[in-house]
């Protein structure tokens, strides 16, 4: 992939890669939250 196409390719796979990341933490408190101490929020 060439041109402009390319640079924002990046971009948006480095965005994806960081909000999935952030999904995953908060899913695993969430998890981990869950499991320690029953439906605590």
């Amino acid at each position: 992939v060439g041109g402009v196409i390319g640079p924002v390719a990046v971009n948006f796979v480095a965005v994806v890669i960081d909000v999935v990341s952030v999904v995953v933490d908060f899913v695993t408190d969430v998890f981990v939250g869950f499991v320690a101490g029953g439906v605590v929020y």
